[in-house]
């Protein structure tokens, strides 16, 4: 219930009792006690500018929340956070000037260099090996189709600027994230289109899913487009793993339990499933 938006009602989970004691393990005994833990990323939103003008974009890059990034804030921010990972994003981040020169100064200074990126200029592989040889280390790239579902927001031509970003990237052997963003009652299968796509290709390493959020350009699509963690994890053991729904909750509790024990910070509420690769298929 919100003074500016009102009133709605969005679904957390269709596992009730179980979503209810992992929700209670979470946040009444491991962080009963709340300590924020080690950052291990920082991400640098270097400019506001983009290539894409999508209408369910979470952000308005028409009114920007922030600058693009000049050397002084960039050399500003290296001086404070020492031998952390650095994700370089935006808006779009490929159309900073200086992009390659900020993650060679970070290579430098020992941070690991990350962008999170919509891969449009990542098609363009000699813009690609630059920022390679300026010491890339992983790529986050965002997706909603690829090519096998069908997303109405976008035409045949981003899709395809994407996969061939994607080949690049696999030719270069650049560690890969897959960063799909599920709508609901509308691209739900693009998750299993990225898992079976990471089977078969090992320089994808993770695939980070974030359900749509309504904010930004967002407001334009419905509320109920909105889809929440543990339904993605649905789409998942429904579509690719045929076990028992409960087992995924025990392991959830694990991860978390010793991510809390190592004292790492995580940015989100967040479920958290381990693959294995193995001949073409993943477990």
């Amino acid at each position: 219930n919100c003074k500016i938006h009102g009133e709605y009602k969005l679904l957390l989970s269709q596992n009730g009792e179980l979503y209810l004691d992992f929700d209670n393990y979470y946040f009444n005994y491991l962080k009963k006690d709340v300590r924020k833990g080690k950052r291990t990323t920082y991400w640098l939103f270097v400019t506001s500018y983009c290539n894409m003008h999508c209408a369910h974009c979470i952000l308005d890059i028409d009114q920007p929340l922030f600058q693009t990034m000049n050397d002084d804030d960039f050399e500003d921010v290296l001086s404070k956070y020492q031998k952390h990972k650095f994700t370089f994003t935006g808006g779009e981040p490929t159309l900073h000037p200086n992009l390659a020169k900020y993650i060679s100064r970070a290579r430098k200074a020992g941070f690991i260099a990350q962008i999170a990126t919509n891969g449009l200029k990542l098609s363009d592989l000699t813009y690609l090996k630059t920022l390679k040889d300026a010491g890339l280390q992983e790529v986050r790239i965002s997706t909603d189709s690829l090519g096998r579902i069908k997303f109405k927001a976008h035409d045949a031509r981003i899709v395809n600027k994407r996969i061939k970003a994607l080949e690049n990237l696999k030719s270069l052997n650049i560690k890969t994230i897959l960063s799909p963003i599920i709508y609901k009652h509308n691209n739900e299968q693009h998750l299993i289109e990225c898992l079976d796509y990471a089977a078969s290709n090992p320089f994808v390493a993770e695939i980070s899913v974030s359900g749509f959020t309504w904010s930004g350009k967002g407001k334009s699509y419905p509320k109920e487009a909105c889809i929440m963690p543990d339904e993605i994890t649905d789409i998942i053991n429904n579509d690719y793993i045929k076990g028992e729904r409960k087992d995924l909750f025990v392991l959830n509790k694990y991860i978390h339990t010793i991510i809390s024990l190592i004292d790492i910070e995580l940015c989100f509420n967040t479920q958290i499933l381990i693959f294995a690769r193995k001949s073409g298929n993943l477990t």
